[in-house]
Parts: structure tokens; sequence; C-alpha cells
């Protein structure tokens, strides 16, 4: 699993994959609803827009995809990067990817329109507000306030970021192949709040719209958290 996301719709959720799928879930009956194949090469990052009734993807093909999350067609397709998308984050106002070519590329319907050069390759990314977080293969996180202003940058893990999430402005979630979940108070100096070990690495992670339930996709599994439980673990199938 390459990255996950909640749906609108109380207890479902999207979940795209290398395998060249994208599948629509029912968290509570722990089932796949329908599984779409409609992807030539491997996705490796999504994000939906409730609101819109957009759902963006990312993939090896170096584009980012627009779709309309109900019917799933395709309506754009946003060329610039020159290696593969590996992560895509959306807000309202605002749609931004990240590559390994090194580059972070904010976009307005369907063009480049504002390019960041970075020194590493981007592995995972999450917007908010005007805000970017980035997590490269490296292990280092970045964050991104302004295009006129250098990155604050910090070493968030020691293995390549897998996603990152903010459940508001002030605090991040990091995820790693170091097999860490973290979270992040993100002030002026970013600092760590809390750190988690599991068995596994967590690839994908995703907040509920009411930010009460946190979504993680591992090796064969879902973890599912919320305030009133531990941790759930449900079979991939």
């Amino acid at each position: 699993v390459s990255a996950v996301a909640f749906f609108p719709q109380e207890n479902t959720f999207l979940s795209t994959s290398w395998d060249q799928t994208i599948k629509w879930w029912d968290l509570e009956k722990e089932k796949a609803l329908k599984t779409f194949q409609r992807t030539a090469l491997p996705v490796n990052s999504l994000c939906v827009l409730p609101e819109k009734h957009t759902l963006f993807i990312g993939s090896a093909d170096h584009t980012v995809k627009e779709f309309h999350w109900k019917t799933f067609t395709q309506e754009r397709i946003y060329q610039g990067h020159q290696d593969s998308v590996q992560a895509v984050g959306c807000s309202e106002n605002l749609l931004v990817s990240g590559g390994a070519d090194q580059q972070i590329i904010y976009w307005d319907t369907g063009q480049a329109i504002k390019f960041l050069k970075l020194s590493q390759k981007i592995s995972a990314l999450t917007v908010s507000q005007k805000r970017v977080a980035c997590g490269t293969e490296e292990g280092g996180l970045l964050l991104v306030t302004s295009l006129e202003q250098s990155p604050v940058t910090w070493v968030g893990h020691t293995d390549r970021i897998t996603a990152l999430q903010f459940s508001h402005p002030e605090t991040l979630f990091s995820s790693s192949l170091d097999n860490t979940l973290k979270i992040w108070e993100m002030t002026l100096k970013p600092s760590l709040l809390r750190s988690y070990s599991y068995a596994l690495p967590l690839w994908s992670l995703s907040l509920s719209p009411d930010q009460q339930s946190l979504l993680a996709g591992s090796d064969g599994l879902w973890l599912h958290w919320d305030t009133h439980s531990k941790a759930k673990v449900i079979p991939q199938g």
C-alpha cells in the first residue's frame, strides 16, 4: 500500500498500491468494496478533495492525474516532473507534488506555476493551508512556509519517510522505514512530541475528516486508531 485517504462517507477510504490498483474500502466491514485498475504504472500517492469531488494521484509515469472520485473518470493530467511523482498533497486552494527529480511543484488548473528545487529526492508530502511539509528518502523533514524563504529542515527519521499528515497546522505525523511513527509540534522550531515503534514499517497515513481516527497501511495489514481504543489490525484483502 503506497497511500491511503479517508472518503467523505463515514467509515470508507481509498488506498493506492504499487500493484497498479486503487481500492475503495469499507472500514467497518473490513473489506474492499470496489477495485479500480486504471493505471499503467504503479501509483505512489493519493490526495482527496471531498468538497470538490476530486481525487489526485501521483504516478511513476512522472505525472499527477486528476479524477472525479465518484465516477473515477480522468479529468486532467499534470505534467512537469522529470521523474516519478512520489508524493502529492492538496487543500482547498493548493495542489503540490514532490518527486524523485528532487522538485516540489505548485499547480493551478493543470499548469505548473512554481518550482522549488531541493537537494534530495522527495518521498512524502502533505499540505495544510499554505504550509508544505516534505519527507526525503534519507529520513529528513522540510517545512516550506514561503517560496521566498529557505525551508526549515531537521532530521526526522533514520530511514526513508513513507508518509506525512497534518492533524492541524501545528501538529504533524510522520512514518518511516525505520518502523516508527512520530508526532511533531510544528512551531517556529519543530519539536518531537511522541514516538512509537512497530514491528513493520508504516507505508501510508491518513486522518479522518473529523481528525478522530488515524489509518495506517503496513505490509499486508491496516492499523486503525481512534480516540476511544487501541490500534485495531485489519488484514488487507
